[in-house]
Parts: structure tokens; C-alpha cells; sequence
């Protein structure tokens, strides 16, 4: 059926490759050194956090453990001198002995002795089971409470507030030493992705340049070699492609000669010669059919170079990343591969199968279709398709596509003897439990009522150049394959049904 296809040119960018390499690769890269850092600062706050957590904490308790004589003596004068020894260390916001009631007995803001606390961090202090508690707890201060104790009961507790300064001025300059790293590491990264890019974008040139003189005759040119694994893939892509042209372009001309010599012997030999008529129509179908891949391959060619000098646009307006550069290696790779496939198609398509197999009946038709397109093109007939995917039979796939081609090939000469525009070809397959049915009609002549039943006879034609071999051979090879095939006509031409086993 015709589709209809929609086109866009593409869209042309601000950026070109290179920009947008430098540009992916920096941003990654700072983006990547940002996390680091961020790891770095919460890892090392962490440590320091634990760290001077373990010395307070120490420092406490060693103050706990000196002060225990003076409070079990009552001695608050001793006491205070001793809390003023500890008060002296760096960052202490405050330290204070409290008694079991709450009294202060000792503080470094001398004007709080004697007082109660009454506020609801030191009730609950106080309510407390006689261990360490971490009252109050940041990456910015810390309030540790110890008890002081006497025969395995709390007496007093020893409160001490620090800011952690240092651990903050820490943190600050490996933040500054990060940022000054980022810096560094982002010219470094722009530097290497510039020459990176640079190096890149005069492959491609390369590659591009290559493409068009093959595009335009040239077959003494070679893709030259990258030095990333895609450029290298994409340039033995084309040069591959180059060396299966020339190969097939001069295949063509002998084959073509040699078609040339033998038909001009055959039209002198005797006609009851089966084997060498019989392959006289196989050598004219093959001419015929290597015609229409030497046209064929032009659009492949053509689509190659359209691609190239898409990604030759896209590299110079920032378009070709990573992403598109492989999808386009992967088109051109697909182009290749195709016109590859069909060199060896060819090659095999007259020859008899070795085993039978299963095979995929719509694959089969698309096989001989791919061999006509250019024939019925030029004919102006459209060929309309119904192809299921799961039509499978058991045979001889090559021979069966060459029984289709006979088909197709006398529908389109029906075709061309009827109208010289508006003619079509349908092909359609239709499955059943245990049959696998195919179609071919057409709106060409049709076939006459009184020559209806001898079509399939060898050697009966009513062509001036037929050979009567085409029709005669599509039925042996469907027979080979367990079916059967029947002609006959509709309003519009003519049809020919062929059923085959299906392979469940």
C-alpha cells in the first residue's frame, strides 16, 4: 500500500561538533569534580566530626575524674579553680559542675554559681542514667555531659559546650582548594576535548570528501582510515562498498557480453535441447535482473552520500554527537550490508537448494519483488502488497522466489501490453489451519479462455521472444514443494493462485 512520507530538512544549529564536544566534555567533567568534592567535604567533616568528638569527649571525662575529690570534699573553691583550667582551652563557650539538685557548684561565668538550672535540657540531665550524653550535637557545636561518680551513684555532672571552629575552618579551605582543583581540571578539559574534537571533525571532512567523488564516478579514490574504531568501521564500510560496486560493475559487463554471445548461439541450435533452453531462460533473466541492480544500487549510493553530507551539516553546526554519529554508521552500515545481501541473493537465486527448509513464504515475494522494483517502476505499475509475517512453508526458498519472479514477471508484461499507465500488481497471502495461500493478479490482458488450461505446459508461449519455459517451471517447483497452482481471470486481468502446506 502507499504510505505517505513526510520530509524536513534538517535543522540547522547554532553549535558546531567541536563547540559541542568541548562543551559536553567540560560540563561532564566539572559536573563529575563537583560530586567529588561534595564527597570529599561530607567525608571529611564526618571524620573530623568523629574525631574531635572522641578528644572532647576524653577531655571531659579526664576533667570528671579530677573534680570527683573536690565535689565528694564540698570544696567549691578548689572546684572553681579547676573548671578554670579547662575554661582556658580554645573554643570552650562555657563548662559548669552541676550537683544532683541542679545547683550550680562551678562555672567559667563566675556569676552563675549557686544558681538552679531550670530549663528543660538540664532537667532532663538530670533525670538521667549516670553516662555520657551528648546533650547537643552539630558540625558547629557540641554540649557533652558526664556525671561525676561516687560508689556507682551520679553526685554532680560536669557540662562543657564547645564550638567546633577549627572543624569549620577545615572544611572551608577544602572547599577553596577544591574550587581552585575545578579550575584547573576544567582548562585541562577543554584543552584535551578541543584538540579531541578537532582531530574528529577532519576525519569526517576526509570521509566526506571520499563519498562524493565515489558519488560522482570516481572508483580510484579510497576512504581514508581514522584513528577512532567508528571512523575506521565507517571508512572499510565504504571501502568495501567500493570494491562490491566495481566487483558487480565488471561482473555485469561480462555477464551482459556473454548473454550477448550466448543468445546469438542458441537461436541456431535445435529446440528439443531442453537443459540449454531451459537455461537460456535462466541467463536472460539473470541479464535482465543484474540490469535492474545495477540501477538499483545507484539509490543506495545516493542515500550514503546524503547521509555523509548530513553528518558533514551536523558536525558543522554542532548537531553531530555521539548518538547520531553511530546511527548514521549504522544506516550506512545497513546500505552496505543491503546491497551486499543482494550481490549474494543474486548469485544463488538461480541455483538449485541444497536441503529443503522452512522458509518464510512474504520473505520469498519480497525477495523477487526486490529483484523487479526497478523493472516495474519503469514500467509505471504499483505493486500492492498483503504479507503476513508467520506464512511459513517447507521447501526450497531460492527456487520458490524464482517460481514468484516467473509470476511477476508475466503480470508485468500484461501489464505493459494493456496501458501504459495505471497498472498495478497485486500479491497478497492468506493463511488457513493447515494451508498457506498466495495471490497474484493484475489488471493486464487477463489470459484467454482456450489457451487457459495449456499456460503450464513446456514450451507453449505467446510471446514472439518466449521461451514457454517460465510458467512450465513455476509449476514443477510448486509441485517440489507439495502444492499446487491454478490460473485464471477476474473483470480486471488475470490471477494465479498458488497453495502451499503450512508449517505450524
Amino acid at each position: 500500500m502507499k504510505q505517505n512520507i513526510s520530509w524536513q530538512r534538517p535543522r540547522r544549529a547554532v553549535f558546531s561538533l567541536r563547540d559541542k564536544i568541548v562543551l559536553i566534555f567540560v560540563t561532564g567533567f566539572i559536573v563529575l569534580t563537583i560530586l567529588f568534592l561534595f564527597a570529599a567535604v561530607f567525608f571529611q567533616q564526618s571524620f573530623l566530626n568523629r574525631t574531635s568528638k572522641v578528644y572532647l569527649t576524653g577531655l571531659v571525662q579526664s576533667f570528671a575524674v579530677s573534680a570527683r575529690p573536690w565535689v565528694l570534699a564540698s570544696d567549691v573553691v578548689g572546684l572553681q579553680e579547676l573548671l578554670h583550667s579547662i575554661s582556658t582551652y580554645p573554643d570552650i563557650s562555657y563548662a559548669m559542675v552541676i550537683s544532683k539538685s541542679g545547683r550550680v557548684l562551678a562555672h567559667s561565668d563566675t556569676s552563675r554559681i549557686g544558681l538552679y538550672l531550670a530549663d528543660s535540657t538540664s532537667r532532663r540531665l538530670l533525670e538521667a542514667r549516670p553516662e555520657i550524653l551528648y546533650l547537643d550535637e552539630s558540625f558547629r557545636f557540641i554540649d557533652i555531659a558526664i556525671p561525676i561518680v561516687s560508689e556507682s551513684l551520679p553526685v554532680a555532672w560536669v557540662r562543657v559546650g564547645i564550638e567546633r571552629r577549627e572543624i569549620l575552618q577545615n572544611v572551608l579551605s577544602l572547599i577553596l582548594g577544591g574550587g581552585l582543583f575545578l579550575l584547573f581540571s576544567a582548562g585541562l578539559s577543554f584543552l584535551a576535548s578541543y584538540f579531541l574534537s578537532e582531530s574528529l571533525s577532519r576525519e569526517l571532512d576526509n570521509l566526506a570528501s571520499a563519498a562524493e567523488s565515489i558519488k560522482i564516478g570516481r572508483r580510484d579514490i579510497r576512504a581514508p582510515g581514522g584513528k577512532t574504531r567508528e571512523i575506521s568501521r565507517l571508512s572499510d564500510s565504504i571501502n568495501n562498498m567500493l570494491d562490491t560496486l566495481i566487483e558487480g560493475e565488471n561482473e555485469l559487463h561480462a555477464l551482459n557480453q556473454h548473454l550477448t554471445d550466448e543468445v546469438k548461439e542458441q537461436v541456431t541450435q535445435n529446440r528439443s535441447k531442453d537443459l540449454m533452453l531451459i537455461q537460456q531462460s535462466r541467463l536472460a533473466a539473470m541479464g535482465e535482473m543484474l540490469h535492474n541492480i545495477a540501477h538499483q544500487w545507484r539509490q543506495p549510493l545516493n542515500s550514503i552520500s546524503l547521509v555523509v553530507a548530513t553528518m558533514e551539516d551536523e558536525m558543522q553546526y554542532g548537531e553531530l554527537n555521539k548518538e547520531n554519529m553511530e546511527r548514521h554508521a549504522k544506516k550506512i552500515y545497513q546500505l552496505i550490508t543491503a546491497m551486499s545481501r543482494t550481490i549474494d541473493d543474486f548469485r544463488n537465486f538461480f541455483r538449485p537448494d541444497k536441503q529443503p527448509e522452512d522458509f518464510n513464504i512474504s520473505e520469498s515475494v519480497r525477495s523477487a519483488l526486490s529483484l523487479m522494483e526497478i523493472s516495474l517502476k519503469h514500467a509505471g505499475i504499483h505493486v500492492e502488497t498483503e504479507l503476513p509475517q508467520k506464512a511459513i512453508s517447507h521447501g526450497y526458498p531460492n527456487q520458490f522466489a524464482h517460481a514468484i519472479l516467473n509470476l511477476i514477471s508475466n503480470a508485468r508484461d500484461a501489464v505493459k501490453a494493456l496501458r501504459s499507465e495505471g497498472g498495478w500488481i497485486r500479491i497478497a497471502v492468506q493463511l488457513s489451519d493447515s494451508t498457506v495461500e498466495l495471490e497474484v493478479s493484475d489488471n493486464g490482458t487477463g489470459i484467454p479462455q482456450d489457451i487457459l488450461e495449456r499456460i503450464f505446459d513446456p514450451y507453449f508461449t505467446t510471446k514472439k521472444t518466449g521461451s514457454g519455459i517460465g510458467l512450465y517451471m513455476t509449476r514443477m517447483i510448486v509441485e517440489n514443494t507439495h502444492g499446487t497452482v491454478v490460473a485464471g481471470n477476474t473483470p480486471d486481468g488475470a490471477l494465479v493462485r498458488i497453495t502451499l502446506p503450512r508449517v505450524l
